[in-house]
């Protein structure tokens, strides 16, 4: 009679990046930062997002979020980083519809970690679509 023993190893993946003290955190593994002032340079369609007019009279603010732009262009998954969270919803469902030129490693399409600034402004009117690359 023979007598097989066998293991099985499960890697699983830690559910969030690690954050240093200033609120930074490392991209997922196999993904690369890039900071906002080089991903501003390739966006190639902003959408504006709404501003309520109950939160207007605050004035102007902003939401920080950190997001992934995919290989494609699009941007997804977005997180929270900083501002009102009653204007967090808006600005992510605005940031869903930016469009980004594909940032290129070893001239290959990759996904990329970076960090946007949604400015609210009063009067502005959301929705409104710009081309800031052009």
């Amino acid at each position: 009679m023979r007598v097989f023993a066998a293991s099985l190893i499960i890697t699983v993946p830690a559910l969030s990046s690690p954050v240093f003290q200033d609120g930074t955190a490392l991209a997922p593994a196999g993904r690369k930062v890039v900071p906002a002032s080089t991903m501003a340079s390739s966006c190639l369609t902003k959408v504006s997002p709404r501003f309520p007019l109950q939160a207007q009279a605050q004035g102007a603010q902003a939401v920080v979020l950190k997001v992934m732009v995919r290989h494609t262009g699009a941007v997804n998954p977005i997180h929270i980083v900083s501002g009102n969270p009653s204007l967090e919803p808006e600005a992510m469902d605005a940031v869903r519809l930016w469009r980004y030129r594909p940032y290129e490693a070893d001239g290959q399409p990759i996904d990329v970690v970076t960090t946007v600034r949604v400015d609210f402004i009063p009067g502005k009117q959301g929705g409104l679509v710009s081309h800031p690359a052009h």
